[in-house]
């Protein structure tokens, strides 16, 4: 099969998925919204979440592209919390640059640019800012406290996957993929209940 078949490929799965997840936040959003509130239109909170995230996917491409030593600082940065944690917890660990080497014989496993976790932040930052009507210290805090939660459990599943592979040869951030977004799901559901139970706000969600 030609390359450009599997790039089509892949782009539609990755075009389902994020639709997927819109919705699914559309939906739970729905859920907890509470009787009484205007149900915001699913096109239409689609159409600013999906363009929300290809901004800040855009915004991302053009700083890797043309600061990649932004992304080389924050690679090296996630590698050496992760090696501080891995060696809190009795691990052989060592870093280099983006580079952790765990165990002997070493395991040598590299902090890439989709490791940083940027997709989860995006989906989250998107859902978010697609619901409208939400006072600004809230939408502030709920930014703030759940890329706070989602940068904790990326740093939390490159330790895991760092460890367990290391130890085991078991290839675990193959797994992760699969609750990565149920986690942003979460977030945003915990987030989305706090609209529901704040003090009310007039003209807005509250």
């Amino acid at each position: 099969m030609d390359l450009s078949v599997y790039l089509a490929i892949a782009l539609a799965v990755l075009a389902l998925m994020l639709v997927g997840l819109g919705i699914s936040g559309y939906v739970i959003k729905r859920h907890l919204s509470g009787q009484g509130r205007k149900a915001d239109r699913l096109v239409a909170f689609l159409s600013r979440y999906v363009f929300v995230f290809g901004l800040l996917l855009g915004l991302e491409s053009f700083v890797l592209w043309l600061f990649p030593a932004v992304h080389l600082l924050f690679r090296d940065a996630v590698a050496v919390i992760v090696g501080g944690i891995l060696e809190l917890t009795g691990a052989e660990a060592s870093v280099t640059g983006p580079l952790i080497s765990v165990g002997t014989p070493s395991a040598v496993f590299d902090i890439t640019v989709a490791c940083l976790g940027g997709a989860l932040f995006w989906v989250f930052l998107a859902l978010v800012l697609a619901e409208p009507q939400v006072p600004g210290i809230q939408r502030l805090k709920g930014i703030l406290i759940g890329l706070g939660i989602l940068f904790a459990f990326n740093i939390f599943r490159i330790v895991v996957s760092v460890y367990l592979e290391g130890s085991t040869g078991l290839p675990v951030h193959d797994y992760f993929y699969v609750i990565n977004m149920l986690v942003v799901l979460l977030v945003w559901a915990g987030w989305a209940r706090t609209l529901r139970s704040g003090p009310k706000t007039s003209g807005a969600l509250a």
